[in-house]
This record gives structure tokens, sequence and C-alpha cells, in this order.
């Protein structure tokens, strides 16, 4: 554990060097952190090593996120009711569940949407709910056919009228590889129960959180430090209660192990985030792999906070042609049952007279 003291005065030495803080701001704003680092600027300004204006600056982009997060909460509360007057159960996923557990103050974490996760069989009720609130979408109130116990739903999308809450509704995929997770239905004997805004919720269990955010956030190109940020604090506070040999099973039968063992390089360069050896060295890939991926999400690139663009590579998408399933196949698992989504779709294609 690192000492305040000696970590506000090393912050002080640093922001003294800094020659454009037109850049830390921008980079505060892109990585959606104003809220958490806007204690020490304001510390920073007591001792004069920050201008004012440049707390004012990112005192402005905190209270900006903190609106707009308070509103989505409002809506997660209303809807959270509903759902729980008709007994139908959710996962919240990401930011409001995470706000919920490991920050101190819930308001500093922001968030964009709200993320929810439902089973395959409670999806029609869902719908007609957060239809029934005013929620618009262009999502049919009916789950599309599956050709194969492979294939996955992707999310669905609800918009409410007032322009500012938007709702991401998944179906049984926490992890959103493209392919049906093999633990669909176990992720929901492992949730625990939380409290938002005083209602009553569920979230992942803490091994499939640490498999979730750390896919998330290689999937968006490890571009928003508060991503990061999220990971290092649950591992911190929760470290010692995680099951580690679950996290490495969760993780081999999803076949994500890179992508975690790549998130953790990571976290423990720029944040120094505790993350046992043993499971650093059960997930690491290949030599083939580790070139791979670093020539398409660079070290340095990451570490200076530059990330990269979303990319296809881990969402398998047989809607979205060869983009969205060669850089899939060749670079993450399961390749069984892509190639397998991938005949069945293109025999049907062909239809039985032209076999």
């Amino acid at each position: 554990m690192h000492d305040p003291t000696s970590v506000m005065a090393e912050i002080d030495t640093c922001a003294r060097l800094v020659k454009d803080w037109g850049r830390v701001v921008e980079l505060a704003q892109r990585h959606r952190v104003a809220a958490v680092i806007l204690p020490q600027f304001e510390d920073l300004a007591d001792r004069g090593a920050v201008q004012s204006d440049v707390v004012e600056e990112i005192r402005g982009a905190a209270f900006s996120d903190i609106a707009v997060t308070a509103r989505l909460r409002v809506a997660l509360k209303e809807i959270l009711s509903a759902l729980g007057e008709s007994s139908v159960d959710v996962i919240v996923l990401k930011g409001a569940a995470l706000s919920s557990l490991i920050y101190d103050d819930q308001s500093v974490r922001p968030s964009d949407d709200i993320d929810l996760l439902c089973k395959e069989d409670s999806y029609e009720r869902v719908w007609d709910i957060l239809v029934k609130l005013g929620y618009e979408t262009d999502d049919s109130p009916s789950l599309p056919h599956r050709h194969s116990q492979e294939e996955t739903y992707f999310e669905r999308h609800f918009y409410h009228p007032d322009g500012f809450v938007h709702v991401e509704l998944h179906v049984d995929d926490s992890i959103k590889t493209g392919v049906r997770p093999q633990l669909a239905a176990s992720q929901w004997t492992r949730v625990r129960s939380i409290q938002i805004d005083g209602s009553p919720a569920l979230m992942l269990g803490l091994e499939d959180q640490v498999v979730m955010l750390s896919v998330h956030l290689h999937r968006h190109g490890f571009n928003r430090l508060m991503w990061f940020k999220d990971i290092d604090l649950l591992l911190r506070r929760y470290g010692d209660d995680l099951d580690w040999e679950m996290v490495l099973d969760l993780a081999r039968r999803e076949s994500v192990g890179p992508s975690l063992w790549y998130t953790f390089r990571f976290l423990r360069e720029m944040l120094d985030t505790p993350v046992p050896e043993e499971a650093m060295s059960a997930l690491k890939p290949g030599r083939l792999v580790l070139w791979t991926y670093n020539a398409i999400w660079p070290e340095a690139g990451v570490l200076d906070l530059r990330g990269r663009p979303k990319r296809r590579a881990l969402q398998f998408s047989i809607h979205e042609s060869w983009r969205g399933t060669i850089p899939s196949l060749l670079l993450m698992g399961r390749r069984r049952e892509k190639i397998g989504i991938l005949l069945r779709r293109l025999l049907r294609f062909r239809g039985p007279d032209r076999a």
C-alpha cells in the first residue's frame, strides 16, 4: 500500500514539470477520469502546482459527467423497481454496479448508458417492461431464431424519448465475443446482491466480473483509463476473496485467456495492480499471439494513454462478412464453434437444391 502523503508529493513534482496542461485536460475528459482526479487537482492548486483555470476545466468536466450519471441512476432505479414488481431478474453490468461496489463516492464513476443482462427466457418480459416505461426500440419483442446453440444474441438497444437514457440489454452474453458463452447459465449461480441508490440489484460474481471487464477493455482497444481503474480497484479491494482458479477456468472455457493476460500486463505497468504471478504464468499466450497482439495493440501506445480504436478481432459476427469473422477466427479461440456457425450458414444459404 502506497503512503498517500508520498504519492501526493510525487504528483506535485510531476505537475510542476507539465508543459501542456491542455493535453492533460483533454486526456482527463477522454478517459472519463475528471471526477476521480478533481480532489487531487484542487490540492495541487492549493500548493501552487496547478493554475486555477486548469482546475476549473477539470471541475467542469467532472460535474458534466456527474450530472449525466445521476440522470442514468434515476432511470436505472425506475427500471429495477418495475422489474422487481414483476419478479424479473436482471444483472446490472459495468458502471452502475461497479460504482456501488468499489468506489467510496459512487458519483465519480461516470456512465454513458445502462447495461443490463437478462436470461433468454425473460427477454420478452424485460422488453415489455421497458416499452411500458416509455423506452423506444427498433428491436423486436421476440428474439431472432438461432440456427445453432453456438450462436449468441447481440445486445438490444432501448432509448428514452428525453434523449439522455440509453439501455443496452444483453441476453445471456456478458462478454460479447460473438459466440454463446459456455457459462451463460452458471453465471447466474454466482451473482452478488448489491444496493444501487437503495434499490436491490444483482451484479456478476467477482470472478465473472474480472473476465467480463478484461474482455470489454480489450475489445475497446484499451482506450479508456477509467476502465483500467475499474479492474485495478476491483483487484485491490477483493483480490483476497477472488478464486483465481475459477478466473482461470472461466477464461479457458471462453478462450479469452490472452485478453486477460494482456489486460493484466498493462494494469501492472500502469497502476502497479496486484495480479498473482501464478495467474500471469497460467494465462500467458504463445509467442505468435503475443507478437500479433502487440502489433495490433502496441504496448507503447496503450501505456501512453493513446489506446487503439475498437477492433473487430475479438467479436465474431457473421452479419459483417469477412470483417466480422476472419480476424476473430485467427486471433481468438473457440474456432470449432465459429467454423460450425459459418458452415451451417453457408449450407442454409446454398439451399438443398444447390448442394
